[in-house]
């Protein structure tokens, strides 16, 4: 019997007719009663003639080719399998939204740094983006100033902080909205009355954003809920055309993903994975650009803050990096995914570059960007709020850089000893992240 007229000889079992509803004991007792009628049929043809000899192989792939035709014949199974959109169909929807963007009616998500902005060409693109540093470097800072900023020019942003409860994001929010007050301070109290009436105003002119804070507690919040949240806040804020209303969704840190009920012994690598998984198809689906924070790795944590001598991403004065590569797959269990992200991006914090008010210099190196090219810009960092500082390039520039493209590492002159062992004094006497 061919497996068109077993599919046919299957469907007498009784098919779902015109998509009714049917119990789910009752789809269960038709299931089986399919795949059971496809086991016997596949042992049969996995069986010599009079029972002469039994090929396993043979019966498995017998059932992986007879299960399906014969649960779709018995209306239980998914469609059969159509084509996906010819280039045709994909064209007129694709040069629509490219007029758009050259029109500027389509845009980039804003970033509050000017430089950062041209870096990533022009904003944050819908895609999946990540963000990795070590301690101390300001992360979760940079990713809250920007998701402030995103929400106070129209931008619907959604923040998930798994190490922040919600007095500490709300403090971060306040202080970088009066722009006079470090949070920490306001967060223990060691301000006067004038700080508090700026947090009130603050709260005030922020109340009417667009900004969403998801509070929940490290590893007990599963990567579902990522998909759950995005698509609630695309149906608050739909789009009258594709790319009209392009939306922010920030993940601090990626490391404290918990696991799904359905897979509680998933380990970290595993997580982490899942979650660039939904990010891309959230980015993709809903027009979001969706930042994932990361924290590097024990082993990386030399080179994010700069101060591997054998490591050398080539910082030009000009912006660009000679060997922008060094710095992709630093981040803890989650370099797999960075090689698959629409941009990486690494902040590095160099202690040995410090302004007059003390403010440290942050590197912002984009060291992968799928629409673009590497680079990186520089920020002045006084613990609450990053502020643009471009003549810190040349303080950060390699004297003699590397040549472009090939494997060897040399160390920049201008890091000497003494700067390296400040810098990491200055490293081990802090506290927390920022």
């Amino acid at each position: 019997m061919t497996a068109k007229a077993k599919a046919k000889d299957l469907s007498d079992v009784g098919g779902l007719a015109g998509g009714t509803e049917t119990p789910i004991n009752v789809m269960r007792e038709r299931t089986a009663e399919v795949l059971e009628r496809a086991v016997k049929d596949a042992l049969d043809a996995a069986t010599g003639e009079h029972g002469g000899d039994f090929r396993p192989e043979l019966a498995v792939s017998e059932l992986a080719r007879i299960a399906p035709a014969s649960m779709r014949a018995a209306g239980l199974g998914a469609a059969a399998p159509s084509l996906p959109p010819s280039f045709q169909e994909i064209a007129g929807p694709a040069l629509a939204r490219l007029t758009r963007r050259q029109r500027g009616e389509e845009k980039a998500i804003p970033l509050p740094w000017p430089s950062v902005s041209q870096q990533f060409g022009g904003g944050l693109w819908p895609g999946m983006h990540v963000l990795v540093s070590g301690t101390g470097a300001g992360k979760t800072q940079l990713a809250l100033q920007a998701a402030l900023h995103a929400a106070t020019n129209g931008t619907p942003v959604a923040y998930i902080g798994l190490e922040l409860d919600a007095l500490q994001v709300f403090t971060r929010l306040a202080a970088l909205q009066s722009k006079r007050v470090q949070w920490s301070a306001l967060y223990r109290g060691e301000c006067d009355e004038h700080a508090i009436a700026d947090a009130t105003d603050a709260a005030g002119a922020l109340s009417g954003l667009p900004l969403y804070i998801e509070e929940a507690p490290p590893h007990a919040w599963p990567v579902s809920r990522l998909e759950t949240l995005a698509r609630a806040v695309r149906d608050k804020y739909p789009e009258k055309v594709p790319g009209s209303l392009p939306m922010l969704i920030v993940l601090d840190f990626l490391q404290l993903v918990g696991a799904e009920e359905s897979n509680k012994r998933a380990d970290l690598r595993e997580r982490i994975g899942q979650a660039a998984y939904v990010a891309r198809g959230i980015a993709s689906s809903m027009n979001a650009a969706v930042l994932l924070v990361s924290s590097t790795s024990r082993a990386n944590y030399a080179t994010a803050a700069g101060k591997n001598q054998d490591v050398d991403a080539g910082f030009e004065a000009n912006g660009s990096m000679c060997n922008a590569s060094a710095l992709v797959g630093l981040g803890k269990e989650s370099g797999e995914i960075e090689y698959a992200a629409d941009s990486v991006t690494v902040a590095v914090r160099r202690s040995d570059v410090t302004r007059t008010d003390n403010a440290s210099c942050v590197v912002l190196a984009t060291a992968k960007l799928r629409a673009g090219v590497p680079s990186f810009s520089t920020l002045a960092f006084n613990g609450t709020r990053f502020e643009e500082w471009p003549e810190a390039r040349a303080l950060v520039a390699v004297a003699d850089p590397p040549k472009r493209n090939t494997p060897k590492r040399n160390t920049p002159k201008r890091n000497t000893a003494a700067a390296r062992n400040a810098a990491d004094a200055d490293e081990a006497g802090e506290g927390g992240a920022w």
